[in-house]
C-alpha cells in the first residue's frame, strides 16, 4: 500500500513539475457541426477538435494522452456544458530531431441552436522566446446560428502549420499558412489581439425597413460585444513581421518576416471564415492558430526544392482522374543530405505522398499523386511541404494550387466537323481570290502566250521533219551506192564473173 501511494505521489510530482515547465510549441481549436442541415432541432452537436503541440523531450505521448489534466475555459457565452473539456489527446506526431510532439483531441459537444461561445486553452508555459512572455491564450469562436445565405449551419476553417519552422537569421522569409473551409467561404488571417471584440448582434442591413421577429430565450444566447483574450503574452511577438491576405477565396495569408537573434519567436494569428457575399462583412466564425519559428546560424546552405511544378503554381486538375507529379530537393551543402519531406497540408479526398528516394548524389525525391473526385468540381485545393536535412534545416515553403474541373471529352465527329470547317474556310479565303485573279490574268495575257507558244512548235514541228525527210533521203541515197557497188557491176567485170562461174561448173560436173 505504501509503494502505491508513493508511486502516485511520485506521478503526480511528475506532472507538476512538467505544468512549470516551459514546454508549449502553440496549437489551434476548429469545429463543425455534425449535422449542419438539421436547423429545426434545439440542440446542435459539433465536433471540436484541439491540436497542441509540445516538447518532446519534456513531454512523452503517454503523458499527453494519459496525464495532462487541463481543460478549457469558456470567455463568453458560456453554459453548463462548457466546462470540464480536457485538453489532453493521443498523439498524432512527433519528430525527434525539431523536439516535437503533437496531440490531438476530438471531441462531440451539445450547444443550443443560435449559441455563440468562445472556448479557449489558457497557460504559462510557453517554451522560451526571444521576446514575449511565456503565458498564453488559444481562443475559438463558436456561432451555431443558421445562415442566412446558405440556410445550414456554419463550420469553422481549418488551418495547418508545422509546430517548428526552421529557419537561418538575417534573411528574409516568406511563409504561406495553409487555410481551408468546407462551405467554400472566403478565409481570411490576422494578427491576434488581446482585446479582441466578438460581436453576438446582427448588423443591420436594411436601413430603417427591418423585419422584427420574437424567439424563445436561451441560456446560451450573447446579448452583447465581449472583449476576449486571443493571444496573452506572445501577441505578434516577432517584430517588423508583415501578414498579408486576401478577400476572395483564394484563402491566401502569407506572412513575410526576418529573424536577427538566433532563437525562438511566436506567431499568432486567428483564421475567419466570411460569407462570399460579404468578404468584408462580419466574421462567421474564428479560430486560432499559433507556431514558432526558430532562428538558428546555418554553416552551409539551406535545402531547396527544384524543378517543376515551380512554388506557387496553380495546376488544374480534371476529377476521377490522377494527378502525379515528382518533387525533388537539393541539400544545401554536400556534407548534408535530405532526410524527409514535411507535408503540411495535402488536397482533400485521394492524396498520397511516396516514400523517399534518391534520384542522385545531391537529389532526393517524394512522388505526389491525387484523384479528385466529381464533389470537387470547382473546388480549389491546396498541397504544402517542407523539405528536411540532416541538420534539421527546412527549404522553404513550397506550395502548389489545384482546381478541380470537369474532364474534358472530344468525340470524333467533333473533330471531323473542326476539320471539315479548317478546309472549307482555307478554301474559300485563299482558293477563291487565287481563281478569280487566274482568270482575269488570262483574259488579258493567254491570246498573245497561244500565239508565241503555238508558232514557236508549230516551227519547231517543221524543222523536225525536214531534218526526218532529209536524213531518211540520205539513208536511202546511201544504200542505193552500196547496192550498186556490190550487185550492179560494169559490162566488163560482170563478163568475167559470168565466165569464170561457166567455167567452174561445167569442171565439176
Amino acid at each position: 500500500m505504501i509503494k502505491f501511494f508513493l508511486r502516485n505521489y511520485l506521478c503526480l510530482l511528475n506532472v507538476l513539475c512538467y505544468a512549470q515547465t516551459n514546454n508549449f510549441l502553440g496549437g489551434s481549436i476548429s469545429w463543425q457541426p455534425v449535422s449542419p442541415n438539421i436547423t429545426n432541432a434545439t440542440t446542435v452537436a459539433i465536433t471540436l477538435q484541439q491540436t497542441y503541440s509540445w516538447v518532446n523531450s519534456v513531454w512523452a505521448c503517454l503523458a499527453l494522452s494519459g496525464s495532462l489534466i487541463q481543460t478549457l475555459v469558456c470567455l463568453a457565452g458560456c453554459s453548463s456544458n462548457a466546462t470540464g473539456i480536457f485538453v489532453k489527446g493521443p498523439c498524432v506526431y512527433y519528430d525527434f530531431g525539431l523536439d516535437v510532439t503533437t496531440a490531438q483531441s476530438v471531441k462531440t459537444l451539445s450547444y443550443a441552436l443560435d449559441a455563440q461561445l468562445v472556448l479557449a486553452y489558457q497557460s504559462s508555459t510557453w517554451t522560451t522566446l526571444v521576446s514575449g512572455a511565456t503565458t498564453w491564450s488559444v481562443a475559438t469562436y463558436i456561432n451555431l446560428a443558421v445562415r442566412n445565405d446558405t440556410g445550414v449551419i456554419n463550420s469553422s476553417p481549418r488551418a495547418n502549420m508545422t509546430p517548428v519552422v526552421v529557419v537561418p537569421v538575417n534573411t528574409q522569409q516568406t511563409l504561406r499558412i495553409p487555410m481551408t473551409d468546407s462551405d467554400y467561404d472566403v478565409v481570411k488571417c490576422r494578427w491576434a489581439s488581446n482585446a479582441s471584440a466578438v460581436a453576438s448582434t446582427t448588423i443591420d442591413e436594411y436601413s430603417d425597413y427591418d423585419v422584427v421577429k420574437c424567439r424563445w430565450a436561451s441560456n446560451a444566447s450573447a446579448v452583447a460585444s465581449t472583449t476576449i483574450d486571443e493571444c496573452s503574452g506572445v501577441c505578434q511577438d516577432l517584430s517588423g513581421a508583415k501578414l498579408y491576405t486576401s478577400s476572395n477565396t483564394d484563402n491566401n495569408c502569407t506572412i513575410v518576416f526576418n529573424t536577427s537573434v538566433v532563437g525562438y519567436y511566436c506567431i499568432a494569428i486567428q483564421i475567419e471564415d466570411f460569407m462570399p457575399s460579404s468578404p468584408n462583412g462580419t466574421a462567421l466564425s474564428s479560430i486560432p492558430l499559433q507556431f514558432l519559428v526558430r532562428g538558428v546560424q546555418v554553416s552551409c546552405g539551406i535545402p531547396t526544392i527544384t524543378g517543376e511544378p515551380t512554388n506557387g503554381d496553380t495546376i488544374y486538375v480534371q476529377y476521377n482522374i490522377t494527378y502525379s507529379t515528382v518533387i525533388t530537393a537539393q541539400s544545401g551543402c554536400s556534407s548534408t543530405k535530405i532526410v524527409r519531406f514535411l507535408t503540411i497540408i495535402l488536397p482533400s479526398g485521394l492524396a498520397s505522398i511516396s516514400t523517399l528516394f534518391q534520384s542522385s548524389s545531391v537529389l532526393y525525391s517524394t512522388i505526389l499523386k491525387w484523384t479528385p473526385t466529381i464533389d470537387q468540381i470547382n473546388t480549389k485545393q491546396l498541397f504544402c511541404t517542407f523539405a528536411i536535412d540532416s541538420n534539421n534545416s527546412l527549404s522553404a515553403e513550397y506550395c502548389l494550387n489545384f482546381v478541380v474541373i470537369a474532364q474534358i471529352a472530344a468525340t470524333a465527329s467533333n473533330n471531323d466537323s473542326i476539320n471539315w470547317s479548317l478546309i472549307l474556310g482555307l478554301s474559300l479565303g485563299i482558293g477563291l481570290p487565287l481563281c478569280i485573279l487566274m482568270n482575269i490574268l488570262s483574259y488579258f495575257n493567254f491570246p498573245r502566250w497561244f500565239n508565241k507558244k503555238f508558232s514557236s512548235k508549230a516551227k519547231t514541228l517543221s524543222r523536225l521533219q525536214e531534218d526526218q525527210t532529209s536524213s531518211g533521203q540520205k539513208r536511202i541515197d546511201n544504200g542505193t551506192k552500196l547496192y550498186r557497188e556490190l550487185y550492179i557491176q560494169p559490162d566488163d567485170r560482170m563478163s568475167q564473173s559470168l565466165s569464170r562461174t561457166m567455167s567452174t561448173s561445167s569442171i565439176s560436173w
